[in-house]
């Protein structure tokens, strides 16, 4: 039912195996089914005008989803911890909605088992995937390591990776997986724990908060393809382990705040240019123009310079406070003292006098020149 003109909310879901909702003006909050444990694979929710917050109890719900489509919504809110127990979703899409706060730190939890893993991205088994993955009952060319039945289906799904808007099915969406974050106001750092989704295709975390360093765990993503985590707030060192990711086609950390080093020339890296790295002004290296020998120091954060202007302000008031005390002692002293105030008063007495004289004699002296 994608591309019509239906609108107003989804009140009821029926039990359906592959829903398509998208580019309609759909409404109201997540479409949640009555009963639980649907048999429901693929949710295609995108470019609609559904809003609230994401559910939790979502895996009880579609315990077999295995792919979710939410991009260009207006959902918002936390992404819920729950979403992290949907152990068969490979294809999750929540970009150019209003999500906020920090990644769950348990999304490596999500997708496939290690069973499951080790037979669809072991590189030894990658021919017998694309060979078998045609509809047949392929546990039996696993063995112990059984595909779940509903992982193969006449289903077609779109996904952006690469720049691109792509069309995935058949064989093709069996081996797609990828994450979809981008357009958002995520926040916090990006957690370490993003290197263990070793099933990974595509990972896209661009135009949201992110800061902190970029974690070198991503190099343990050997099958990723496309890295986009351009304009964010990134700080640090672009990891050199990341050279290791040899399938990459798309890669770019554009507009950050990432200093040092490129990746150079090395390995897949070769094959990008300056673009992937623009709006950095602290990076040096190939394919950059601006060497790392000559490239200008990183200004000092504004916390020394606010350091140095309490310094400043505490030996003025210093200063202050000592010479209030000095001068207030004199007056005392004075006050006490009969003969030292007498000597003071005589001594103010001569130094007047010695001024009235030379005042006198620099008048004549001028008349005199007159």
């Amino acid at each position: 039912m994608s591309k019509n003109n239906l609108s107003g909310p989804v009140q009821c879901l029926p039990s359906l195996q592959y829903l398509h909702l998208s580019e309609n003006r759909l409404n109201g909050t997540f479409p949640f089914p009555l009963s639980s444990g649907t048999d429901t694979y693929t949710m295609d929710l995108r470019q609609n005008q559904f809003s609230g917050i994401l559910p939790e109890l979502m895996h009880k719900s579609f315990p077999k989803l295995k792919i979710l489509l939410l991009e260009g919504n207006m959902f918002e809110g936390l992404i819920p911890n729950d979403i992290c127990h949907l152990r068969y979703l490979r294809l999750l899409d929540l970009s150019h909605n209003k999500l906020s706060g920090q990644l769950p730190s348990c999304l490596s939890n999500m997708g496939f088992d290690g069973d499951l893993y080790n037979f669809l991205y072991n590189d030894s088994d990658t021919s017998v995937v694309m060979n078998h993955t045609n509809g047949y009952d392929i546990g039996s060319v696993v063995g112990t390591s059984p595909v779940p039945e509903f992982f193969i289906g006449p289903d077609q799904e779109e996904f952006m990776t690469k720049s691109r808007q792509d069309k995935y099915k058949g064989n093709i969406l069996s081996y797609m997986s990828g994450l979809d974050f981008s357009s958002n106001q995520l926040e916090g750092y990006i957690p370490k724990s993003i290197g263990d989704m070793k099933w990974l295709r595509a990972l896209n975390f661009s135009n949201n908060c992110f800061h902190g360093p970029i974690p070198d765990s991503l190099s343990h993503l050997s099958n990723l393809e496309s890295l986009d985590l351009s304009h964010n707030n990134l700080t640090g060192q672009i990891p050199q382990e990341l050279v290791e990711l040899h399938s990459l086609e798309v890669f770019t950390v554009a507009y950050n705040n990432l200093s040092g080093p490129t990746l150079g020339r090395n390995g897949q890296f070769i094959t990008f240019d300056e673009s992937s790295y623009a709006g950095n002004p602290y990076l040096c290296g190939p394919p950059l123009l601006k060497s790392c020998f000559d490239a200008p120091s990183i200004p000092q954060p504004e916390e020394h310079e606010d350091d140095s202007k309490l310094a400043n302000l505490a030996l003025f008031s210093f200063s202050v406070l000592c010479y209030l005390i000095g001068f207030w002692t004199s007056l005392v002293v004075l006050y006490f003292k009969r003969s030292w105030r007498w000597s003071w008063f005589s001594a103010v007495d001569r130094l007047g006098d010695i001024l009235m004289v030379r005042s006198a004699l620099c008048m004549r002296r001028f008349n005199r020149t007159d």
